[in-house]
């Protein structure tokens, strides 16, 4: 009897061993997955606000243009209040071209 119960002991912390493996693992793999998906979230947001940065852009030099008369002037100043360097950078090419 003795013998059994060391037995039934020995396969219970087997099965036990195998079942933290296979949490550790799946566990690992679903941290991979979501991770990627916020990058790919973050990658995704920062692209919207960069075209939404240029349709303000495009829209406020617009209405410049159309509403100032002939002749007139058109001042554009940009501040880098915290934007990226490459959104500022988009910005200045837009202003430019």
């Amino acid at each position: 009897m003795e013998n059994e119960l060391h037995e039934a002991k020995k396969e219970l912390e087997k099965a036990l061993a195998t079942r933290d493996t296979f949490f550790s693992i799946l566990s690992h793999d679903l941290k991979s997955h979501m991770q990627s998906i916020l990058v790919f979230t973050e990658l995704l947001k920062i692209q919207t606000d960069k075209n939404m940065l240029l349709f303000i852009v495009r829209n406020l030099v617009t209405n410049a243009v159309k509403f100032t008369p002939s002749g007139g002037n058109i001042d554009i100043t940009v501040l880098n209040k915290g934007l990226m360097e490459s959104e500022l950078t988009i910005v200045l090419l837009f202003l430019t071209s």
